[in-house]
């Protein structure tokens, strides 16, 4: 944790001045293309209780620590999540995987409506720290590509494409994932969105979802987050919810 101090350290020496509101990868799937304004670090963490079938899962913490190092990158350090899985009977428990990432702005977007997009690339991966029982305990690096438009003056469109090197019991393979998010404010302090995301690979059948939730600023530098989906391809109930809070220092 060493490294993480001194380099916590070095950016609050380089603070600046914030310009605008806090901005957050949670609670939709799709990753923004802003960054964590240069200097400041921003937390966003929560909750979500899943129901696949007959399996439960509960995952607690979703810790992800955004830290703005220039005026167009971050460094992220996902601490994740406690999991607790499955029906008592078949249970299991433990932390997920630390990821570590940057996310770098390749092109900023103005306010008003535009047919080019804001861009940014993330680059990551997990490292293998958490619970044997979780993970297969590899490196599984991954890639995506956020683009957003202004819309209206309240309304945005973000999009991502996603490419990751997964495992499962030993075993390795690509897997890809796309997402389509539609955002508006309802008023300046609450938010929503409606979303599409999904996972393809040769190593399972395709997996599709929607969701929306809502967003609600307390103050400036604090964020309240609801969010609730479904699997719409699924043979049996399948759905999650969860809630969360970000904050920025």
């Amino acid at each position: 944790m060493a490294p993480i101090a001194l380099l916590l350290a070095a950016c609050a020496t380089a603070r600046r001045p914030l310009t605008g509101p806090i901005e957050t990868d949670r609670p939709d799937f799709t990753e923004a293309t802003s960054t964590v304004e240069t200097g400041h670090v921003q937390s966003e963490g929560g909750y979500t209780f899943t129901r696949d079938g007959a399996e439960r899962a509960q995952s607690i913490g979703e810790l992800l620590v955004r830290i703005g190092t220039t005026d167009w990158s971050e460094l992220r350090v996902g601490v994740n999540s406690y999991d607790v899985i499955g029906p008592n009977t078949s249970r299991k428990s433990g932390m997920e995987d630390a990821t570590l990432g940057a996310k770098i702005r390749l092109r900023v977007g103005g306010e008003e409506p535009s047919v080019v997009p804001a861009l940014s690339l993330l680059v990551g991966t997990t490292v293998p720290t958490g619970a044997r029982t979780l993970n297969d305990r590899t490196w599984r690096p991954e890639a995506k590509l956020a683009a957003a438009w202004h819309l209206t003056k309240r309304t945005g469109l973000s999009a991502n494409g996603n490419y990751s090197y997964e495992s499962d019991a030993g075993e390795r393979f690509s897997q890809w994932a796309s997402s389509l998010s539609l955002d508006t404010e309802l008023s300046s302090v609450v938010g929503a969105y409606a979303e599409y995301y999904g996972f393809y690979g040769p190593a399972f059948p395709a997996k599709h979802y929607i969701n929306a939730g809502v967003t609600r600023a307390l103050g400036r530098d604090t964020q309240l987050d609801f969010r609730v989906g479904t699997r719409t391809n699924a043979p049996f109930p399948a759905y999650f919810t969860g809630i969360g809070l970000a904050r920025r220092w």
